[in-house]
C-alpha cells in the first residue's frame, strides 16, 4: 500500500530545490557531477596555467582556448610530458579577451584525449560559460594532514583532498560543489570526517560551516551538539547555514539521545529552516524513542513544526520505513510488511505530513494524535 506522494513528499522536495539554489547564491547556479567527471576524464591533473591561453578561435556563441599547463601531480592517467596544453571550448565569446588572467593559476584540470591524439579540458558544469567552469582552483602544496592523500589513494580519494585543499585556501562557490558532491563520492568515512574536520578549523566561516554540516552528513552520534554549538551563536549572520539544514533533514538519521535533544531544542528555538530540518529529522525515523519528543511537536507554535510531528507518528502507527534521502519517489512511500499493531484505520485516515495534508483540519488532526499518544504513551516508552 503506498501513501500519496502531494502529501507525503513534496515538502521534501521543495526544500532540496529551495537549499540547491540558496547554495548557488554563491555564484552562477551550475551543477557538477564529480564521480562522472572523475570517471569520464582519461587523465586528472594538478597543474599551473603556463601563460596566457591563445585564443584559437571566436564565435558568436563560443570561443576555442589553447591552454598551456605545467603538471605538478597528476591523480588520474598520464600526462607526458608535464608541460603540454589543451583546447577548452566556452560558450560566451565575450570572455575570450580575460583569457590572460588565467596565466600562474594553479588547478584541477579534467583531461580527454582526442581523436588526433591531442587533450582537451572537459567543462566543470554544463554551464561551461566563465573560467570557474575551466578548473577547479588548488594549492600548490599544503601542509595540512587532512588533507593528504598518497599514491595508492582511489582517484576520488585524491580528487576530495586537493579540491577540498583548494576550497579552503579560496571559499567561493567550489566548496558548495564539494559539499553537494560528499555524500556520492566513493571514499571512506574516515577520509570524509578528516576532510571535513580540516573544513572545520578554517579561517573562512563558510568553509567552517560547511565542514561541520559535512559531519552532521556522516551522522556520527554527539556530532550535532557539537555543530550547533559552534554554529548557532552566529546563525542569524551565517548565509552559509543553509548546509547545516540540509544535512540535518536529509541525512541525520539518529535516534541516540544526545541527538534528539539537540532536535527537540532545535525545533523550539533556530533559524526557521533549522528549525524544519529538525522536525522533519524527527519525523523520518519515527522509532520509539523519538515518539515522546514527536508529540512534542503537537504544541509547537508552527503549525509546519505540529505537521511533521503529526506525520512522523502517523509514520510510525502506520508502519513507514524510516525515511532516507532517497525515499520521497514519486511513487511515494511504501508501508512495511509484517505486523502493524498500532494501525488502524483512524491512524490512516489522520496520516498526513504537511501543513497542506492538514489544512482546515489542524484541530481535528492535532486532537486526534494527542489522544493517541495519551492511550499508548505508558505503553511506547517502557524501558
Amino acid at each position: 500500500m503506498s501513501i500519496p506522494f502531494p502529501r507525503v513528499g513534496r515538502i521534501l522536495i521543495t526544500f532540496w530545490a529551495s537549499a540547491t539554489l540558496t547554495a548557488h547564491l554563491w555564484g552562477a547556479f551550475r551543477v557538477v557531477d564529480l564521480s562522472n567527471l572523475a570517471k569520464t576524464a582519461d587523465a586528472i591533473v594538478v597543474a599551473r596555467v603556463a601563460e596566457s591561453p591563445i585564443i584559437v578561435a571566436v564565435a558568436p556563441d563560443a570561443s576555442i582556448l589553447q591552454v598551456p599547463f605545467v603538471v605538478e601531480r597528476v591523480l588520474k592517467g598520464t600526462v607526458d610530458p608535464p608541460s603540454t596544453s589543451a583546447e577548452w571550448t566556452q560558450t560566451a565569446a565575450t570572455l575570450a579577451p580575460a583569457a590572460a588572467s588565467l596565466a600562474g593559476n594553479t588547478g584541477v584540470l579534467f583531461l580527454k584525449r582526442t581523436g588526433t591524439g591531442s587533450w582537451s579540458i572537459a567543462s566543470i558544469s554544463s554551464l561551461n560559460r566563465d573560467f570557474s567552469d575551466l578548473m577547479f582552483h588548488a594549492v600548490a602544496a599544503t601542509s595540512n594532514p587532512g588533507y593528504a592523500y598518497n599514491a595508492s589513494s582511489s582517484t576520488e580519494e585524491k580528487l576530495l583532498c586537493e579540491l577540498a585543499a583548494g576550497a579552503d585556501d579560496g571559499g567561493g562557490s567550489e566548496a558548495v560543489d564539494l559539499f553537494l558532491w560528499l555524500p556520492r563520492a566513493d571514499v571512506s568515512a574516515d577520509v570524509k570526517s578528516r576532510v571535513l574536520s580540516s573544513w572545520t578549523g578554517s579561517s573562512n566561516e563558510a568553509i567552517r560551516t560547511l565542514g561541520w554540516a559535512g559531519l552532521i552528513q556522516l551522522g556520527a552520534p554527539g556530532t550535532l551538539k557539537t555543530a550547533m554549538d559552534r554554529l548557532l551563536p552566529t546563525a542569524d549572520k551565517n548565509s552559509s547555514l543553509w548546509a547545516a539544514a540540509l544535512a540535518v533533514r536529509e541525512y541525520l538519521r539518529s535516534d541516540d539521545p544526545r541527538d534528539l535533544d539537540v532536535l527537540r531544542n532545535l525545533c523550539a528555538k533556530a533559524p526557521h529552516d533549522l528549525q524544519l530540518a529538525a522536525a522533519y529529522a524527527l519525523a523520518a525515523v519515527h522509532s520509539k524513542p523519538t515518539l515522546p519528543y514527536l508529540a512534542g511537536l503537537l504544541d509547537s507554535d508552527d503549525p509546519e513544526v505540529t505537521a511533521l510531528g503529526i506525520g512522523g507518528l502517523g509514520m510510525f502507527a502506520n508502519n513507514v520505513a524510516i525515511l532516507s534521502a532517497s525515499s520521497y519517489a514519486s511513487r511515494g512511500m511504501l508501508l512495511q510488511a509484517g505486523p502493524a499493531p498500532y494501525r488502524t484505520q483512524d491512524t490512516m485516515s489522520h496520516f498526513a505530513m504537511t501543513l497542506d495534508g492538514i489544512r482546515g483540519q489542524e484541530a481535528s488532526f492535532i486532537t486526534f494524535w494527542r489522544q493517541w499518544w495519551a492511550d499508548h504513551s505508558a505503553e511506547l516508552t517502557k524501558p
